[in-house]
């Protein structure tokens, strides 16, 4: 019997959580297959633990993970290391699933055994005000990357590995991540090392997932900001290596960036603050990653969780 897992990582997200899992309870898998579903909670305060307990008393492929170090790139290595399928699916707690995404999965992935790591498809929550949405990517043509491109390949809520090379290549960098101190961006980054090493990444829009909308505008500008100080600080750890193409991407997204910011100049004044706020953050991301390495972490211990 061949077995795919599931990851959700969670903090103090108990109503999402319940659809989350509801959602991937439903998700019928091929013959010879069975699925394994690893909730791990990153130190909730509310009633993450009985949600989770709920949806195991209905299905018994879920199990319950209690990862107290802070950080979503520690939950994630949590999963993984309970994870006992040969292809490894990460979700997050504000999403859900269409009901054939694992199979969509299990077939891209046999269907190429070159491919390391897959990204979906990830479309609006039904009714969800568009002005609130990140993190979706909707195209709806499949993509191979391989070195040298960018790593923008898809999102974390959507990610998917085969188990050999995501434990080859050394899990998710601790630093990153949202709740860690470097704020957000371990997708990134485990997208670039693979790239960076060989391997063959895909974007396979036949898996889908729903991504919720933030509470509000101000949310999404936050989430921004973490998301650019992250990224900057995913490239400023190549770039202390030495790793020229790490350059190279930077100058790519900022190029595109600064384009963008002239010719929407009198465009909606939300895109062009999210724009600035990257302008801003990917510099602060890249010197925070310097300061992170010159204090070897001790400056960040103890830092709230991953939501």
């Amino acid at each position: 019997m061949r077995i795919i897992t599931v990851i959700v990582c969670t903090r103090n997200r108990e109503e999402m959580l319940g659809e989350t899992l509801a959602s991937l309870s439903q998700c019928p898998v091929p013959d010879g297959w069975q699925a394994q579903f690893v909730v791990v909670d990153n130190g909730s305060t509310d009633g993450t633990p009985m949600v989770a307990e709920l949806a195991k008393s209905k299905d018994d492929r879920f199990e319950y993970v209690f990862e107290s170090k802070a950080g979503l790139s520690n939950a994630r290595n949590a999963g993984i290391a309970k994870a006992k399928g040969e292809y490894i699916a990460f979700t997050d707690d504000d999403c859900s699933a269409a009901k054939d995404w694992l199979v969509a999965l299990i077939k891209a992935f046999d269907a190429d055994p070159q491919i390391s790591c897959l990204f979906g498809r990830v479309l609006p929550y039904e009714g969800g005000d568009e002005d609130t949405i990140v993190a979706t990517k909707t195209e709806t043509k499949a993509q191979r990357f391989r070195y040298p491109c960018s790593p923008f390949v898809g999102h974390g809520n959507n990610m998917n590995f085969r188990r050999a090379p995501l434990i080859d290549v050394g899990l998710f960098d601790v630093a990153l991540g949202a709740g860690a101190p470097l704020r957000s961006a371990e997708d990134l980054d485990m997208a670039y090392r693979l790239l960076r090493r060989g391997d063959t990444l895909a974007y396979e829009p036949s898996c889908v997932i729903y991504h919720r909308p933030r509470d509000s505008k101000d949310e999404v500008m936050k989430t921004h900001w973490r998301n650019a100080v992250g990224m900057g600080a995913c490239y400023g750890k190549h770039m202390l290596r030495g790793d020229l193409h790490a350059y190279k991407c930077v100058y790519w997204f900022v190029s595109g960036l600064v384009g963008s910011f002239f010719k929407q100049l009198l465009g909606k004044r939300e895109e062009l603050k999210t724009k600035q706020l990257y302008l801003v953050g990917l510099p602060y991301g890249m010197w925070q990653r310097l300061v992170y390495n010159w204090f070897k972490r001790e400056k960040f211990e103890g830092k709230p969780g991953c939501r």
